[in-house]
């Protein structure tokens, strides 16, 4: 963990990350609608975007911290942000989100662990 996180804070904005993702692959799924959705990078693209603001609204529902829900938000993009505390959490949360696909590329034997 980078010095002078909170492990909660860093624990809360892990756990936020997907969790818009989370629901709405259930609901594609609920629905039915599985085989009708486009395969494209667009809708793909789009559909990450909008399971990430997802994310932050049940964040907010959930009354998370502005710097967890800054962090969320800004984990793909290494931008500088308004609200404070925020820019070393998104780095915390993009870091462990690299790590969480080179363990899956290995573990797939997509990638050797020498090429790691």
């Amino acid at each position: 963990l980078q010095r002078g996180l909170d492990e909660f804070t860093a624990f809360l904005a892990g756990l936020l990350r997907h969790v818009g993702f989370i629901i709405a692959l259930r609901t594609i799924d609920q629905t039915g609608v599985t085989q009708q959705l486009p395969a494209s990078a667009r809708f793909q693209q789009n559909l990450m975007e909008q399971a990430l603001l997802l994310s932050v609204h049940v964040g907010r529902q959930w009354h998370f911290p502005e710097t967890v829900l800054a962090a969320v938000l800004q984990a793909d993009t290494p931008a500088a942000s308004d609200v404070a505390g925020s820019e070393a959490l998104s780095n915390c949360v993009r870091q462990a989100l690299q790590l969480t696909q080179l363990y899956l590329l290995q573990r797939a034997e997509i990638l050797a662990t020498e090429e790691i």
